[in-house]
């Protein structure tokens, strides 16, 4: 099973403080509970310029 997990990030630091790590704890307990392999895909919330494309960034993957 191939599991993607999807997160925003947004672009400064105390706003990522914010965000809760809901993704993290999903992550975890599927590594931990099954054989899926995991991938969190970040999408960054530009600030300024909403038009503009913003690529997923791969965070991580692994197979638990």
């Amino acid at each position: 099973m191939f599991v993607l997990i999807p997160e925003v990030e947004p672009e400064h630091l105390w706003q990522r403080i914010l965000q809760n790590n809901r993704g993290a704890l999903l992550a975890h307990a599927l590594r931990k509970d099954t054989d899926a392999v995991v991938c969190r895909l970040r999408f960054r919330v530009p600030d300024d310029e909403p038009e503009q494309d913003v690529a997923p960034t791969l965070v991580s993957v692994s197979k638990g």
